[in-house]
């Protein structure tokens, strides 16, 4: 099944509401989201699903909440969803 996502850049306009002391490496990649559409959209030379997986990883011990539990949450599903589409990976056991 699959769920249709908000654009990615109005989920990071969501993310910078929220999130007002966000670390330079960090902001980079929110940077990067708040070019996207989609998680399969390019941003330069980086793909778009790697961007979303990068900030997740700079943003999960940083950023909390119950806005973040709930963006990182859809950040998730999003890449989840793109995974099953594009190359049959259930990644829903993982939980990085």
């Amino acid at each position: 099944m699959t769920v249709e996502s908000r654009p990615i850049h109005e989920i990071a306009k969501d993310i910078r509401k929220d999130w007002t002391k966000i670390d330079p490496r960090t902001n980079e990649y929110l940077k990067c989201l708040e070019r996207m559409d989609r998680v399969n959209d390019m941003v330069g030379m980086e793909y778009g699903d790697m961007v979303v997986a990068h900030f997740l990883a700079f943003a999960a011990p940083r950023w909390r909440g119950e806005v973040a539990r709930k963006i990182k949450a859809e950040l998730n599903l999003v890449l989840q969803q793109y995974n099953l589409n594009k190359f049959g990976l259930d990644t829903t056991s993982y939980r990085g």
